[in-house]
């Protein structure tokens, strides 16, 4: 999912830290990969930490994703 400042626009919806916990609510994660966009062609991977000031919205594309494998509990 699209990860960085907490927003949305007719598309799609950033999730911040806080904003992913509840998304994932009542899934057990198995794990979790940050990848930060280089110039709209490469992801490497990051930190959460490092990208949760990304700003994707003003943009108008993706920057930084969260990558999740979990379980329904």
């Amino acid at each position: 999912v699209p990860f960085g400042i907490k927003d949305q626009n007719p598309f799609y919806r950033i999730y911040d830290a806080d904003s992913l916990q509840l998304l994932l609510k009542g899934f057990n994660i198995i794990g979790e990969r940050y990848y930060k966009g280089i110039d709209r062609k490469h992801w490497v991977p990051d930190i959460k930490e490092n990208l949760s000031n990304i700003d994707s919205q003003s943009k108008g594309y993706t920057q930084a994703v969260a990558c999740i494998v979990c379980e329904k509990i």
